[in-house]
């Protein structure tokens, strides 16, 4: 059954961008189409139908859609902005160029997502070498269409030169490492304010059967000292019987980013999955180079933080940059600060190897 439009356009376009942020095309569409229908001459009412389309990969009706609405009005900007990320996801880099040529006499210089999208196509065509500090600058990394898509793009780069590049500088770390910085080591000798607040609950913890690591464990953590933490988790006396033993040794084999270990110590597939430990057997297949587990261990966490970012990174390192895309855009919808500031920091590194390398 067809969507109801809301009495206001404003109402029914909210309701089809809210579907596809929520990853339901199908629902999109319906709202698109229902508003193109009450009003057929509405140019965003198509754009919509043209996106939805496109996220139901019906790309060729996407274009047909997007033709039509720039025949009711060619000076709107939306229609060849639209074309042109629809050729970028579809690789055909000279289409998308046509479409910026349309669309760069519809905007002015200060249009940062025209010319955002404008310096992706160059770089993709190789009519201009990518300037990796307009790429990490540009405000158009906040922008819905153009961030996923340049992040594609970087990420296609240092993926390319990943022998060459300190990985770390790329953001592949730890994600709570690139938010907060590593952590600061603490003892219980030293913090008696904090040993005052936690050990009260640690042992309401022991008392209610809730599971902890052992104290000494736990001290040794705080004090920085991870590979005694894990020594002596691995040496307690239930460690062989208790599987939360075992995933607090598996969580701090990943700290220590003994990936391999860490991979062996994690649970099997549950069911429903456990995101956490999806996302902890996916980093450390990541790391590892091993792609597809890691794809696949990332599809069952992206309600973990940056979970659709590394499925994205996964697939684009598998060579599937529309799913890629995909993944990306839906990390943008949440977390566009964080992503813009991975596209910087790749940026970065990308200018830093090339200036590294020789003539």
């Amino acid at each position: 059954m067809a969507a109801r439009v809301p009495r206001r356009e404003t109402g029914a376009l909210r309701a089809g961008h809210r579907a596809l942020c929520e990853g339901a095309p199908e629902r999109a569409l319906s709202c698109a189409e229902a508003l193109v229908l009450a009003r057929p001459k509405s140019i965003r009412g198509a754009c919509l139908k043209a996106l939805a389309l496109h996220d139901l990969d019906r790309s060729d009706e996407a274009i047909r859609a997007l033709d039509q609405a720039a025949a009711l009005d060619s000076s709107h900007h939306l229609p060849p902005l639209l074309q042109a990320v629809i050729r970028h996801d579809l690789g055909q880099w000279e289409a998308a160029a046509r479409a910026i040529a349309a669309l760069k006499p519809l905007t002015d210089d200060a249009d940062f997502v025209a010319t955002g999208m404008e310096r992706l196509i160059l770089a993709r065509t190789g009519e201009r070498p990518p300037d990796w500090s307009a790429f990490g600058a540009c405000p158009s990394m906040y922008n819905g269409f153009v961030g996923p898509r340049v992040l594609l793009y970087v990420e296609e780069q240092v993926l390319a030169r990943r022998e060459s590049l300190d990985l770390r500088r790329c953001r592949w770390a730890r994600p709570a490492e690139d938010a907060i910085g590593p952590p600061r080591p603490r003892s219980w000798r030293t913090g008696l304010a904090f040993a005052a607040l936690r050990i009260p609950v640690l042992v309401l913890y022991r008392l209610l059967g809730r599971p902890v690591m052992p104290f000494r464990a736990e001290e040794a953590y705080l004090r920085g000292d991870l590979a005694a933490a894990r020594a002596i988790v691995t040496a307690d006396r239930a460690y062989k019987r208790s599987e939360h033993l075992r995933e607090c040794a598996a969580f701090l084999s990943m700290d220590l980013e003994d990936w391999q270990a860490c991979l062996n110590l994690l649970p099997p597939r549950a069911e429903p999955p456990d995101p956490s430990i999806e996302y902890a057997r996916g980093c450390c297949s990541l790391h590892m180079g091993k792609w597809p587990p890691a794809e696949d261990a990332f599809a069952h966490a992206t309600s973990q933080p940056l979970g659709w970012y590394y499925l994205g990174l996964c697939r684009a390192a598998r060579d599937k940059p529309r799913e890629a895309v995909r993944a990306f855009e839906r990390e943008f919808r949440r977390n566009d600060l964080d992503l813009a500031e991975r596209i910087h920091i790749a940026c970065a590194a990308l200018r830093g190897a090339r200036a590294a390398t020789p003539a």
